[in-house]
């Protein structure tokens, strides 16, 4: 059994093409158009996909309401990494309230953009909001696509033992430059938190010209030493990977192949068992 915990979908109303996540590759910038989990039906079905988690890509609570609603028309166990007005603690609250009957909602994502505060997640008023998060078992997923995030991982899982973190994108590792460091230092003191976890997914991102799986295993491998696979999680980040030039299926075998020295019992909680846990899937 396989969880995708990392996918996406949208509506043409909410299409973060429109400058909302100014990183996606202009390769990806055609024509604005809903995003539907149809198109990879097939694809999942013929990967033994039994589960995904769609992850928010826009600020906005009208996303994270197009997301539940996706979730509750799909043909596979779907959870939710949605958005909630983190800046406000009151307004956390109500949002919470709001959806306080969708079982589907198990965590919460805020994207930075170029011009917002690179500690935002580190505010007074997003610690209050993240405590309440942590109260209502909802997880908090963290992007480190700006310098300095993932720095701030271990700051919030110290204030909030109580906090289950999902750092995306294996923590923006250097793959393009073939580095190691200070990435490694970074997650290590990640990793040192153990309500921490950590996803591979979206490494075509940050891998430049080495998109072969052969080029990310040193990458990955840390992350198994430094995590466990009680910890990890894998992820298609589709569609952004098509445009990198993977199809859905070719992007979940890049990130097992990276994968492929776990032993059989270790590829479990990898491929199913921790997203599970940590979403709230059983």
């Amino acid at each position: 059994m396989i969880i995708d915990s990392h996918m996406h979908v949208w509506s043409e109303a909410t299409d973060p093409r429109r400058g909302s996540v100014p990183w996606l590759p202009a390769e990806f910038r055609s024509e604005y158009r809903d995003v539907t989990l149809d198109e990879v039906d097939a694809e999942m079905a013929e990967a033994g996909v039994t589960g995904i988690v769609l992850v928010q890509l826009v600020d906005a609570l009208r996303h994270t309401d197009e997301l539940l609603a996706a979730a509750a028309t799909s043909r596979r166990m779907t959870k939710v990494v949605g958005w909630l007005p983190l800046d406000d603690p009151g307004e956390t609250t109500l949002a919470l309230q709001r959806y306080a009957d969708r079982p589907e909602l198990a965590g919460v994502r805020h994207l930075l953009r170029p011009q917002d505060d690179p500690d935002f997640l580190l505010r007074p008023s997003v610690t209050q909001s993240l405590e309440l998060i942590a109260e209502a078992e909802l997880t908090l997923d963290v992007m480190p696509q700006h310098s300095g995030v993932l720095e701030q991982v271990p700051v919030i899982a110290r204030r909030l033992p109580h906090l289950t973190i999902v750092v995306d994108l294996l923590g923006s590792p250097q793959i393009a430059e073939r580095r190691m460091q200070p990435w490694t230092d970074h997650l290590a003191a990640a990793a040192a938190e153990p309500a921490v976890h950590v996803k591979v997914a979206g490494l075509d991102r940050v891998a430049g010209p080495h998109t072969d799986p052969d080029d990310w295993q040193p990458y990955v491998a840390t992350a198994v030493t430094l995590f466990g696979p009680e910890r990890m999680m894998i992820g298609s980040n589709w569609p952004v990977v098509t445009a990198f030039g993977r199809s859905y299926r070719q992007a979940l075998s890049a990130v097992l192949d990276s994968l492929a020295e776990l032993i059989e019992s270790e590829r479990g909680d990898v491929q199913y068992g921790t997203a599970s846990r940590v979403y709230r899937f059983a």
